[in-house]
């Protein structure tokens, strides 16, 4: 593989990933945030990028937990009211 080859094959790769960030991809569609706490519940490897851009959004309305595969967790235990735990099988 020539240079010029695998910098374009990194670049598709980095733009890529970069349109599926929850940021880009979960953040369009949340709705205006209803009267009261909004509970966040999730699992996998995306679920603390997910939770983290939906504190964002809603900010100290949020409340919930995630589980989500070591390694993946922000290297965050909390995102706003959001508790984050990183475990295995």
């Amino acid at each position: 593989m020539t240079k010029p080859e695998r910098v374009l094959l990194e670049k598709l790769f980095r733009d890529a990933i970069d349109m599926v960030l929850p940021s880009r991809c979960v953040a369009p569609y949340l709705p205006d945030a209803a009267a009261g706490n909004t509970v966040v519940i999730g699992a996998g490897k995306a679920a603390a990028a997910m939770a983290k851009t939906t504190a964002e959004h809603y900010g100290d309305a949020v409340r919930g937990l995630v589980i989500t595969r070591y390694g993946h967790g922000l290297g965050l235990n909390r995102t706003g009211g959001v508790e984050i735990v990183e475990a295995g099988h």
